[in-house]
Formats: structure tokens, C-alpha cells, sequence
């Protein structure tokens, strides 16, 4: 909340929770009635239908920084690790948008192109859940982001480009957000920019998360810190372009096991003709279907992918041709510090290493505490 605004009321400024009145004009009413510096838009708990785009508007250099507030919590661990509830956040905006519009769009024809963070929105959201209902499009479709909090925030059913964003994302952080069957698109460069809890799940033929940047300077790339991906049938995690990934303690655990049509080849993959630096820490993979060779990462495109795992365990339940990297490319450099496989019992489901077009030995390390169990 912007220092000294009261936060306004949706019930009071007319808006209707349930779940079919069109609630579009009364929210860009609202919008209208924050001052210069933004403020808070709260929902109390209930179903809020949205029939037509709300463009959020610029002030001066950069657009209004509305924070989306809901009432009580939107992602919680349900039935165990990594089961979370998207439906029990009580307050629910529902995009009944058609014409495959988004929902919210922070974005006009007069901004530039991928490669710029202005002009920027700093607004956000926090304990509230953003909900696919009989339209098609984005929850979101923004121009970049610039020290933006998202918290406790569940996204369900928008598909691929289902948080899209077509400028830079700097210094903001998602805390606890649940992305089910909904992609995070990022087209440009990303810096100092996290995903710390919360879950991505249930994508379809989309990676879950996404960044294809193009530009000559990629920023630090994407944080992942305590994330669990799961259930999502296409790659897991979706590099291209100049940029650095890092994951601490992320936990992939069924990916493509829910029949959806297909299975989760890679869980990071990392392409293009830039340079990319992949950093994994403490993190954990399990593999279930035999019938696709799986990998940890795998590289793709002329660009040198440097890749650094530091104690990864992965568990492979059934399935001969499984890898923990990789490679497209014999000009990556890779080290693998502390990996343990379990191929629970099975010797013929042994993790290789190294697979794909073996870098020279001096590019590639497998070194230090490094087993399988059969």
C-alpha cells in the first residue's frame, strides 16, 4: 500500500462477488480514484467476474502502481508438499474476457520494444487468486516491471502466455504464487528478479516458464528458490537468449504424469545463440516415465551454456536413457559436484551423467561424491 492511502473497497465502490455480474467499469472506476503515487484495490472474499479489459494507466513516465488485495490466503499446501490448493483463496478474479483479451493490460502502443523497463509498473498483488473463466486471454499482459511484489497470488488456467511480459523485469519478487496451467512469459531481459515458494504446475504443451530474450544483454537472469514444479508436460523451465539461471533447493517431482498428452522431456532447458550460465544447489528431480530419456538440463543452440550443479539427487523409477545433462553443444562447459542417482533398485534405470554431443574432457567435470544407487 502506497504510504497513508486508504485502501478502496470493491463491495463499497459497487463491485459484485458473485461470480457472473460484470465487474469491469466499477474496477477502472476504482483504478481512476487512486492518487499519483497508486494504492491498494481490495476484494473481499467472493467471485469478481471481469467482461472487458481494464487498461491500467500511465502516470507520467510509468504506469499506475495498482496493488491487487485480497481477502485471506490464496495458496496453501492442501494435502502435502507441493499440493497446493489454488481454491482456497476466497477471493477469486475471474476473466470473462472474450475475443482472447487479457484480463489486465499494462501495456500500449507507444511503448518500446523487448529491451527497455520503461515505462514501468511497480504495482502488484498479494493473497488473492486470478482465475480463467469463459475467455482466453492473459491474466496479465504488461510492458515491465520494476521493484514489483507479488505474494501469496495463484494464477489458474490462462495456458501459454498467461502472465505475459514484453519489456524488462527488474528487482521484483514473487513470493509463494501458484502458476497452475498457466505460463510465465518473459520476452526480454530479467535482473535480480525472484520465485521464492509457491509452485508451477499442470502446463500443457507450453513450458511453464519461459524466457526467450533476444537482446544483446541478458541481466542476471531468473532466481528459483524453494520452487516445486510438477505435472507440467513440456519442459519445466525454458531458457533463450543471453541470461543466467539459479536454483536453490527447486523440487521437480511428476512432471508429465498426469496424462495430459505428453511428458516433461527437460526440466531446464536452455537454448539459443547467446552465452547462458545454469546454477543448481540442493535440488531434486524424480523421473517416472520410461518411454522419454529425461534430463536435468539439457543445452540447445550455438551459444556457450555454462552449467554449474551443486548436489542434485534424482530418482529415476523406471526408464534406461536418462541424463542429468545434456549437451547440444560440444563448446559447453559443465561441472557436477555431489549428485546422487537412485534407480530404485533397477540397475537398467541408471542417470548417466553426460549425454547428447559430449563436450571435450576438459569442458566437462563429473567429480566429487558422485554415485548411483541400483
Amino acid at each position: 500500500m502506497a504510504d497513508g492511502v486508504v485502501p478502496i473497497n470493491a463491495i463499497a465502490n459497487g463491485c459484485n462477488g458473485n461470480g457472473s455480474t460484470n465487474n469491469s467499469s466499477q474496477i477502472a472506476a476504482m483504478i481512476a480514484k487512486l492518487p499519483a503515487q497508486g494504492g491498494d484495490l481490495f476484494f473481499p472474499a467472493g467471485l469478481y467476474s471481469i467482461q472487458q479489459t481494464i487498461n491500467i494507466p500511465k502516470e507520467g513516465s510509468q504506469y499506475l502502481n495498482v496493488c491487487f488485495v485480497g481477502e485471506g490466503t490464496a495458496v496453501g499446501a492442501a494435502g502435502g508438499q507441493g499440493d497446493f490448493n489454488v481454491a482456497a483463496g476466497p477471493t477469486v478474479l475471474i476473466n470473462d474476457v472474450s475475443g482472447g483479451q487479457p484480463m489486465f493490460r499494462i501495456l500500449d502502443d507507444s511503448d518500446p520494444g523487448a529491451g527497455t523497463v520503461v515505462p514501468w509498473y511497480s504495482g502488484g498483488a498479494r493473497y488473492i487468486t486470478f482465475r480463467q473463466g469463459s475467455g482466453s486471454g492473459s491474466a496479465f499482459h504488461m510492458h515491465a516491471l520494476l521493484h514489483s511484489n507479488w505474494i501469496n497470488v495463484a494464477f489458474h488456467g490462462f495456458g501459454a502466455d498467461g502472465f505475459l511480459l514484453e519489456g524488462e523485469v527488474f528487482y521484483t519478487v514473487f513470493y509463494q504464487c501458484s502458476f497452475m496451467s498457466t505460463q510465465v512469459r518473459l520476452k526480454s531481459t530479467c535482473m535480480n528478479t525472484s520465485w521464492i515458494g509457491g509452485q508451477f504446475s499442470r502446463a500443457g504443451s507450453y513450458s511453464a516458464f519461459l524466457m526467450d530474450n533476444t537482446n544483446s544483454w541478458g541481466g542476471t537472469g531468473p532466481t528459483f528458490n524453494s520452487v516445486w514444479l510438477e505435472q507440467n508436460n513440456q519442459h519445466s523451465i525454458d531458457v533463450k537468449g543471453l541470461a543466467g539461471i539459479r536454483l536453490f533447493a527447486v523440487y521437480f517431482e511428476g512432471n508429465g504424469d498426469d496424462g495430459a498428452g505428453g511428458w516433461a522431456e527437460v526440466m531446464v532447458r536452455v537454448g539459443g545463440d547467446f552465452d547462458t550460465l545454469v546454477y543448481a544447489d540442493a535440488c531434486y528431480q524424480r523421473l517416472s516415465n520410461g518411454s522419454v530419456n529425461h534430463s536435468f538440463v539439457k543445452t540447445e543452440g550455438s551459444g556457450k551454456k555454462v552449467i554449474s550443479i551443486n548436489s542434485l539427487e534424482t530418482a529415476a523409477d523406471s526408464g534406461s536413457g536418462h541424463a542429468i545433462i545434456t549437451f547440444g553443444n560440444t563448446n559447453d562447459l559443465a561441472t557436477i559436484n555431489h549428485a546422487r542417482t537412485s534407480s530404485n533398485g533397477r540397475a537398467s534405470n541408471q542417470v548417466k551423467l553426460f549425454a547428447g554431443s559430449l563436450p571435450s574432457s576438459g569442458n566437462r567435470l563429473s567429480s566429487q561424491c558422485y554415485w548411483d544407487e541400483t
